[in-house]
């Protein structure tokens, strides 16, 4: 079980342009979802330099029952940020279904 820490909505699509490209759209597929969005940082040595350098991720949980998706855009209401999903877990148990945990990547 998560703690919320915000509310979030999750955009879902993609479109092509006059000149061919492919972009996003912006077309709502759940919305006031209780998230948990934490920015975390970890400290690794790089050998090659011979230094430690800090890694920052950003790493979202959200309810079983929210069907996420890798690509899916989500906008923390809180602070108006958006994040791209790069990864979702969907850890299982034999007692109860886990958070849904996914790996977010900041683009605005």
């Amino acid at each position: 079980m998560f703690h919320a820490n915000t509310t979030a909505t999750v955009f879902r699509g993609t479109d092509t342009d006059e000149y061919g490209d492919t972009v996003d759209v912006d077309t709502v597929v759940h919305s006031g979802v209780r998230m948990s969005i934490i920015e975390q940082a970890r400290r690794v040595f790089v050998p090659a330099d011979n230094q430690d350098r800090v890694i920052r991720f950003t790493r979202g949980r959200a309810p079983s029952d929210i069907t996420i998706l890798e690509g899916d855009r989500i906008r923390d209401e809180r602070n108006n940020l958006t994040y791209i999903v790069e990864a979702v877990v969907n850890p299982g148990s034999p007692y109860t279904d886990g958070d849904t945990r996914m790996d977010l990547k900041r683009v605005s």
